[in-house]
């Protein structure tokens, strides 16, 4: 909102333009369009859908430049999502996927990741039809349950184990900080990544218990109202969310203002909404185990 006395000055502006003669379209361009009167303190996040960013000399950047490269409705986003996770720096792409595959580019051709066979099904296709396929890395698919498995599965060039807790949509529950362990004992510059989606920070915080990198689906129980597609990687490591930013950035993989407006939204009742569904899936399980009709294996 511009009060009337802000109102009548850029109003006085536009006419002046008018009788100083600047034509109608370059005052319809510029009149009432100085960035440096939009700051107004708002309590809610901007939606911020410029592309670019006024700077104050050629070559000389400062601040926000251009929309792949850093949106303040976005950083909003990173910041709420860091302190929720508990993460020194947070990157949000345009789907969970985009989120995935950013993550398998930190690796070269020729590494080996080690993941979850149970790990939702388009990081399964991602990884064994680009990672893979296209990419030259080698990948094994172990039942992260059983921690022998992973044990046999470890090589010297293994650089990073993937698994998501509880999995979708087995909801099989695999021991973070067993998994840790058994891989930075093998070698300490194995990355670990949890896909944390379907449990939420509210619940879990991988990175305490010493992964590296988790990562979220914001599609699912972040945002919580099936309108946005967007994902999300975390770390506490400045070296790995350096990387991330580049290819954030030069990759394009960038959400909407719309889109992390939405989201930054959505989080201020996940807590709300994530005690909820706890409370909806225990009725139903006791339900069921209470349920002489219901056989136990």
């Amino acid at each position: 909102m511009i009060f009337n006395s802000e109102r009548s000055k850029v109003v006085a502006q536009a006419m002046d333009s008018l009788n100083h003669g600047s034509g109608f379209g370059t005052t319809a361009i510029h009149a009432g369009q100085q960035p440096e009167r939009w700051n107004m303190n708002q309590v809610v996040p901007m939606i911020s859908t410029a592309s670019t960013y006024k700077q104050p000399l050629p070559g000389q950047p400062k601040g926000y430049i251009y929309n792949r490269y850093g949106n303040p409705t976005r950083d909003c986003l990173h910041e709420s999502l860091a302190a929720l996770e508990g993460a020194k720096f947070a990157r949000v792409f345009s789907s969970g996927m985009a989120a995935v595959a950013s993550a398998g580019n930190l690796l070269n051709a020729g590494d080996h990741v080690i993941s979850s066979v149970y790990a939702y099904g388009g990081t399964k296709e991602y990884f064994t039809n680009t990672l893979e396929a296209c990419h030259g890395k080698q990948l094994t698919y172990i039942d992260m349950t059983n921690l022998d498995e992973l044990k046999a599965a470890l090589r010297p060039n293994t650089k990073m184990v993937w698994f998501e807790t509880p999995s979708n949509p087995h909801l099989l529950v695999i021991d973070i900080a067993a998994v840790v362990s058994i891989a930075k004992g093998y070698n300490k510059d194995i990355l670990v990544a949890v896909d944390n989606t379907f449990i939420t920070p509210y619940f879990q915080q991988p990175l305490t218990f010493g992964a590296d990198i988790v990562m979220h689906s914001l599609s699912k129980y972040i945002n919580g109202h099936s309108d946005v597609i967007m994902g999300a990687l975390l770390t506490n490591r400045k070296d790995i969310d350096d990387k991330l930013f580049h290819m954030q950035s030069t990759a394009g993989a960038v959400p909407s203002a719309f889109d992390t407006y939405l989201v930054n939204r959505s989080i201020k009742t996940l807590h709300l909404r994530m005690e909820k569904h706890m409370e909806n899936a225990l009725a139903v399980a006791r339900f069921l185990e209470a349920n002489p009709r219901i056989e136990k294996t």
